[in-house]
């Protein structure tokens, strides 16, 4: 996933329609941020 930093104007939008819940408002930069972690945690492991 990426966010087009160029582009974001920190609506928020983005946030509600996460379906992992990956994206974050980072208060330093007042933009969209990304983040993994969250993503894997709500995402069930896979075998084989």
């Amino acid at each position: 996933m990426q966010i087009d930093q160029h582009k974001c104007v920190a609506c928020s939008n983005c946030i509600a329609v996460c379906p992992v819940g990956a994206i974050y408002i980072d208060p330093r930069v007042n933009r969209a941020t990304a983040t993994w972690t969250s993503a894997w945690s709500v995402t069930p492991a896979t075998t084989g």
